[in-house]
């Protein structure tokens, strides 16, 4: 048995199902560099695992994307997509209902009042990875997360008093996400495969999620 070969195959046929993937080539001029497709399915599970009242997809259409493929094959009647929103500039996606334009130069003008603290989880991918571009996108999460529900037990919610988040980034950038949002936010053993990125990501999220406390066994130590 070519054991090589069927490895190439099951990765191509894996491709192929993933919708987005396969109708979203890449643009580098835009920083646009798309998750392998277990990243893209772990994120799928952690946002269904964890949101109610809807996701945030902040620069992060390929999760948005993926989710609502998902649900249109196992859950048609589900309302949940309806409460996510996917906040990206490039318009290429301007005719999903729940695409917002967002340009993080222009937060405030980008991010409507109806959606302010709407969001029990954000999913954050900003396209630079510097200190000042990250100020946005954490003012944007700002806007956009909402409170902790109150009335949960304390032993039911988080440590933080607002929603989840999950970010990724990478692990230079620890001290300043620590610097908005304390020790609440920490990163996982689980790394995001990113297949054309030259520099390995982390996940940094709010929470404890048994999901990213395993080894993503596409990333070698």
């Amino acid at each position: 048995i070519n054991t090589m070969s069927s490895s190439t195959e099951t990765k191509e046929k894996k491709k192929k199902r993933n919708r987005f993937l396969l109708r979203n080539p890449e643009k580098s001029k835009m920083n646009q560099y798309w998750y392998s497709i277990k990243t893209i399915d772990t994120f799928v599970d952690e946002v269904l695992r964890h949101s109610k009242l809807g996701c945030a997809f902040v620069s992060s259409p390929s999760i948005y994307f993926s989710l609502k493929t998902r649900l249109q094959k196992t859950d048609p009647k589900s309302h949940f997509l309806s409460k996510c929103k996917v906040l990206d500039i490039d318009n290429k996606w301007k005719n999903d209902p729940g695409f917002v334009y967002f340009d993080f130069n222009k937060v405030d003008s980008c991010i409507d009042k109806s959606l302010h603290h709407k969001f029990d989880y954000i999913i954050v991918d900003p396209p630079f990875i510097t200190e000042e571009v990250w100020e946005k996108y954490i003012h944007a999460v700002q806007l956009l997360l909402a409170p902790n529900d109150t009335s949960k037990s304390e032993k039911e919610n988080h440590s933080d008093p607002f929603g989840k988040v999950l970010f990724t980034t990478v692990q230079e950038n620890d001290k300043m996400l620590k610097k908005h949002f304390g020790d609440s936010i920490r990163p996982n053993q689980f790394k995001p495969s990113i297949p054309h990125l030259t520099y390995q990501y982390c996940v940094y999220t709010n929470y404890d999620s048994e999901a990213f406390s395993q080894e993503n066994d596409e990333i070698q130590s």
